[in-house]
């Protein structure tokens, strides 16, 4: 058993690795939370078992027992009455129990700290810091504190209770997790982590035993015991658990946010393969791999998986990720990726429904690693000559045989591109006209389907089986698909065959109606006359999530390119000409035709996109000449 796993000991100061042989014979066998400077290793032994300040029975650190604990609490402040409940853990300085409101049944998780503990001055400043900073975030992966209070014998911190406890029980039952899982808790981490550091907090104790879940799922970050303001922390400090501590805290070059993003990628590790990076038998040797950077990556974990993990566990901490850099890499973006979990995942693995084949045919692999290896040219680039836009592949030999709505489109583009001036010029007039698009998107193919809402209000849903249902702006009909049979019906008379998917389609609706944001000016107020029923209503043909963006194509043969780091979209499409959206990062939009395009130029914006929507149908064509 290692420094981290199932340990019994929080240590609030320890020395460096040049006393850590003097000092062994005077630590616990363990590990846990460590915090202070050379010299101090006698002053608080707190003995944390680095879940969280909580530990499930074993030796009792607190100092307490549950008789010491009164039965009833009453904040004398707002004269709420509390019933201690079970017990959930204890940690170097606290026990936590349940606490319920006496009024309101509410269950609260309650940090109980008996003041004969914190009797040294830097204890109190140690729980007064702890306070201050947690009491000030609010965000939905950040464990939520309501409110502390104290009587003559405690202190008491009110805090959400997480009914799952946290991923290091999660890993006792399990040992570790699939990568999907992962994706699942490492978004959500990083979304809190990202939060807290843009409240210049630095955690400085990320751990496992310090993610708490939810009943629903939800990762919640918690124990702020030894966070600190950016810029407030004392240099030289050696702070955190040991599997967790990052090189450069190691060698008293102080805290800052790289090192919670090193303890991200222990984090993460720990979760793909049952146990920390750097964990040995011992303290000294695990701090010598922590400074050599020496680990090794089992052979299961995935390509992508791997590089993640490289990256956030660089030696160098300035040439790790930024934490908001972290969740646009090819680990979240390529791979599957759920929306929720099921709480059977605390004790045992998941079983997830097939990937949806999201296209018709065999070719999805080829298609998939081609499509991905796309990239956009650098913004800054100046284009070259019109000669030079090879990878519009024109060539005879490359065009599909027949003449598909993906062919055309695709041969006029690339026709545009070549004959675009190098430099836009005076005089391109925008037009009205504005290809139908996405509005609103939702990807819960882990259950469902791919939700989502257009430009005209109609809304639809492709399903995992391949099949599609649409609902008109009106809400007057619906249009069912089954390859290529489309059937109209009024919304009305569904027969009881479509009922369970006319249900999931207005459940679909009705969410990102309440919860998503429109997409493009484009797409407000735009529900137009009532469609009759023979009015066919665009549906998803294909989709796929590339490293950059997500890539969606319409039955009426419209692509559209959602673009993640700058949020900005492309649009071409439509009936009577082929026309260009371009919406920028503000959500404003913009639209020409094609032709005016070819012959007045583009904005670099605009004209790489559109070399990459090229490159994009060039695979869509094969493909649909492949299934023709």
């Amino acid at each position: 058993m290692g420094p981290q796993g199932k340990v019994t000991s929080r240590f609030s100061m320890i020395p460096d690795l040049d006393h850590l042989a003097a000092a062994k014979e005077r630590m616990i066998s363990g590990s846990g939370s460590v915090s202070g400077s050379p010299g101090r290793i006698h002053d608080n032994i707190s003995r944390d078992s680095g879940i969280g300040c909580l530990k499930d029975g074993g030796l009792n650190t607190s100092g307490e027992t549950e008789n010491d604990i009164p039965k009833f609490i009453s904040d004398s402040n707002d004269k709420t009455n509390y019933v201690r409940g079970k017990f959930l853990g204890k940690g170097g300085f606290a026990r936590v129990h349940e606490l319920i409101d006496l009024k309101s049944n509410a269950v609260f998780a309650g940090k109980i700290i008996h003041k004969s503990r914190i009797s040294k001055p830097h204890h109190k400043e140690k729980i007064s810091r702890e306070i201050e900073l947690h009491r000030s975030l609010r965000h939905k992966n950040v464990v939520q504190f309501f409110k502390h209070f104290e009587d003559g014998d405690n202190i008491y911190i009110i805090l959400e209770n997480c009914a799952r406890k946290s991923l290091v029980h999660v890993l006792k039952c399990r040992h570790m997790v699939t990568e999907p899982e992962t994706r699942f808790y490492m978004s959500q981490l990083v979304n809190g982590v990202e939060y807290i550091h843009s409240q210049n907090i630095i955690h400085r104790d990320l751990k496992l035993g310090n993610l708490f879940l939810t009943n629903s799922m939800s990762v919640k970050i918690g124990d702020f015991g030894l966070a600190t303001r950016l810029g407030q922390e004392k240099k030289g400090t050696i702070c955190g658990t040991p599997n967790y501590i990052s090189p450069e805290v190691l060698n008293k070059e102080g805290h800052g946010f790289p090192a919670d993003v090193w303890a991200l990628g222990c984090v993460m590790y720990a979760l793909l393969v049952g146990q920390p990076p750097f964990e040995t038998s011992t303290l000294k040797e695990t701090y010598s791999r922590i400074a050599d950077n020496h680990y090794s990556v089992p052979d299961n974990v995935s390509t992508s998986a791997s590089s993640l993990i490289r990256k956030l566990l660089h030696p160098n901490p300035k040439s790790r990720p930024t934490v908001p850099s972290i969740t646009q890499d090819s680990f979240f973006l390529t791979g599957f990726h759920p929306v929720s979990l099921p709480t059977s995942c605390c004790t045992q693995a998941p079983v997830f429904p097939a990937q949806p084949n999201v296209f018709p045919n065999s070719e999805i692999s080829s298609l998939t690693s081609s499509v991905l290896s796309l990239s956009l040219p650098d913004q800054q680039q100046q284009y070259r000559s019109n000669n030079n836009l090879d990878n519009c592949h024109l060539q005879a030999v490359k065009k599909p045989k027949l003449k598909t709505r993906t062919a055309v489109l695709y041969e006029a583009i690339c026709t545009a591109l070549n004959s675009m001036p190098p430099r836009q010029e005076n005089g391109l007039t925008p037009t009205k006209d504005c290809p139908v698009f996405i509005t609103k998107w939702i990807d819960y193919s882990n259950k469902y389907g791919f939700g989502f809402q257009l430009s005209d209000k109609s809304v639809g849903v492709l399903f995992n089986d391949h099949t599609r249902i649409s609902y008109s702006a009106d809400r007057g009909y619906i249009q069912f698909g089954e390859g290529n049979n489309v059937t109209s019906m009024a919304s009305h008379q569904v027969p009881p065959s479509l009922h369970e998917k006319f249900t999931l389609l207005r459940y679909f609706a009705q969410y990102m109606d309440e919860n998503l944001t429109e997409g493009g000016e484009g797409g407000r107020g735009k529900g137009g006359p009532r469609q009759a029923a023979s009015s066919s209503i665009p549906q998803i043909k294909r989709w796929i999530r590339a490293p950059k963006a997500i890539i969606m194509h319409l039955t009426n043969g419209t692509i559209q390119v959602n673009y993640f780091k700058d949020h900005t979209k492309l649009i071409v499409g439509g009936e009577r000409q082929f026309v260009v959206t371009y919406i920028n990062s503000e959500r404003q939009s913009r639209s020409w035709s094609l032709a005016d395009l070819a012959r007045k130029g583009a904005s670099a914006q605009v004209k790489e996109r559109m070399t990459y929507v090229a490159s994009v149908l060039e695979e869509f064509a094969e493909l649909d000449e492949q299934g023709s």
